[in-house]
Parts: structure tokens; sequence; C-alpha cells
């Protein structure tokens, strides 16, 4: 019998995706909810193997972001987080 990873993908909301880096890189148009999904996925695999990366490596390691767009997401959600924490 073989396994069909596509039919194992996690399944992905937007609107949960409110607050963190997945979501601002979907929202500034760098990544698809497609290539996010596949990056949770890839870095769960990872993880059983021993090898822990924040999802931030995974989508560069990848080749979806680049470090600069990585890091414009990152302000984002800080400035966010400052703005919802006053």
């Amino acid at each position: 019998m073989r396994s069909d990873r596509s039919h194992k993908t996690a399944r992905l909301d937007s609107e949960r995706l409110i607050g963190f880096i997945g979501g601002y890189l979907i929202d500034q148009g760098t990544i698809t909810l497609e290539q996010l999904d596949r990056a949770l996925i890839y870095q769960v695999e990872l993880a059983l193997q021993g090898e822990k990366l924040s999802i931030g490596q995974v989508l560069q390691q990848l080749g979806y972001v680049t470090p600069q767009e990585l890091a414009r997401a990152a302000r984002r959600q800080q400035q966010d987080r400052t703005h919802h924490a006053g």
C-alpha cells in the first residue's frame, strides 16, 4: 500500500495565521498558503530527524523567501505586537 503525502497535508486557514510570521509573509505576497503548508510539513519532517529549525529558516532553505523578505515580515509582526500591547 502506497502512502500519498498529498492527502495528509495540513490544511491551513488564513484567518488562523494572523499574528504568525507565515501570515505576514502571505499578506505581503511573498509566499502562498500552499508554500507555507509545504514548509510546515517539511519543518515537522526535519524535527523528527532531530533538526529543529524555525519556520523562517525552513522557508529560506526551501527558497521561498529571502532574508530581507523575512526581516520585513518580522518587523511588521513586531510593530503589530507593540501596537496591540500598548
